[in-house]
């Protein structure tokens, strides 16, 4: 289930580099909790799934399908002179998750959507009560394939 492959989603995202020798911050769900109620540290991104679909039969593998999306938190204001920046993490977003589509194997695909927008923004976005800042908001599907799965 998601518990054993969210955080390396968030572990994938934490190698992408973020500008001005940095990588981004990524945090975790599971493990290491580490969900801020409030945003301070700029880059940094979040990972939410939004819905699963569960396929299962008599004695076959069980698997899933999720989708959710990765907020991106990249500016700490709206500032638009920062923009070009913003615009730099589209390809950035995108070779990170081409680069390891299987999350170090713990999931048969982790990829951008291709069916709808796979990269949306730059948008205003926050999390808590920080200010409004820019964003971009990545759209991905996993699949996840249990085995040894007995429903009772």
């Amino acid at each position: 289930m998601i518990e054993n492959w969210i955080d390396a989603l968030a572990e994938n995202m934490s190698r992408m580099y973020a500008g001005q020798g940095k990588s981004m911050l990524a945090y975790k769900m599971f493990g290491k909790t580490d969900m801020p109620e409030s945003l301070t540290s700029f880059p940094s991104c979040i990972n939410l799934p939004e819905n699963v679909s569960t396929h299962y039969s008599a004695g076959g593998p069980v698997y899933n399908v999720w989708r959710g999306s990765t907020e991106f938190h990249l500016t700490s204001d709206m500032n638009r002179k920062k923009i070009p920046e913003v615009l730099a993490f589209f390809k950035r977003i995108r070779d990170q998750f081409a680069g390891n589509m299987n999350l170090d194997g713990k999931v048969a695909f982790c990829i951008l959507d291709p069916e709808g927008v796979s990269i949306e923004g730059p948008v205003e976005i926050r999390w808590g009560q920080e200010n409004p800042h820019f964003g971009l908001i990545a759209h991905w599907i996993v699949k996840e394939v249990e085995t040894d799965v007995v429903v009772e």
